[in-house]
């Protein structure tokens, strides 16, 4: 008897990594263009790195650079585009 071959079209699609929660939005100032993020103790991401802000009901809101000004709990970060809002969750 033969083997069974697996289809490719039969494979499941490679995943990327899962999104890491950063944190929470604590603070918009929309004159200034930037967002303060509550990390509490979870991961603070590196300066420049790019996050995604989302509302309660998992709609995007938002596309953020880390700033390098922090002071745990906090991180800064820019607002790229979108308007995220306090409340937002906050995912790398």
């Amino acid at each position: 008897m033969g083997r069974r071959h697996r289809n490719a079209e039969t494979a499941p699609a490679p995943q990327g990594p899962m999104p890491r929660r950063v944190g929470t939005v604590a603070l918009v100032n929309d004159d200034m263009h930037f967002v303060l993020i509550d990390v509490g103790s979870l991961y603070a991401p590196v300066a420049g790195t790019a996050l995604k802000s989302f509302s309660s009901t998992g709609s995007e809101t938002g596309v953020l650079a880390v700033d390098p000004e922090r002071k745990r709990p906090f991180i800064v970060a820019d607002i790229v585009k979108g308007m995220p809002q306090v409340g937002d969750v906050v995912e790398e």
